[in-house]
């Protein structure tokens, strides 16, 4: 995932944990958009101007997203999304 936050640009991996801690930063703010590309990318905006870009993976599903009454979005492994309408 890239996050960019203040003219600072952050290239984390969930692979090393260490790095992947450093997305903390975006916690506690308010997103202004999310948007899921029917490539499988996910784009979300927070209205401090802080963006949080996360990238398909070859291999794994690269993000989710979901809610109480079931609607939930997957990026699947290698491009594309999967989608589950709520109950």
């Amino acid at each position: 995932m890239n996050i960019e936050q203040k003219g600072i640009r952050l290239r984390l991996s969930g692979e090393n944990p260490t790095e992947a801690g450093q997305a903390s930063m975006l916690v506690g703010k308010t997103i202004s958009r999310a948007i899921g590309r029917k490539d499988g990318c996910l784009d979300v905006g927070f209205t401090d101007g802080s963006k949080l870009i996360v990238h398909v993976d070859p291999g794994y599903e690269a993000w989710e997203v979901s809610a109480s009454d079931g609607f939930m979005v997957v990026s699947r492994p290698g491009g594309g999304l999967s989608k589950w309408s709520s109950r």
